[in-house]
């Protein structure tokens, strides 16, 4: 499934991908200017291969960089 998390800015975007990044999490920035200004997100590619775990760790994480 394809999961978009909005963050509506490119800054929180790359930072959020950054920080999966860091922790081995595929996750892509959608930015400016393949979607308008303020539509910015992170989309997220999950399978049956991962776990309810996989998906709560990448929630916290996603959570503790938009605080």
């Amino acid at each position: 499934a394809i999961i978009p998390v909005f963050t509506g800015d490119t800054e929180k975007s790359m930072m959020v991908y950054h920080a999966l990044r860091k922790e081995k999490i595929l996750a892509m920035p959608i930015i400016f200017p393949a979607v308008a200004k303020g539509t910015e997100r992170i989309r997220f590619f999950f399978s049956y291969a991962h776990s309810e775990q996989d998906v709560k760790r990448a929630a916290e994480i996603v959570n503790k960089v938009m605080a």
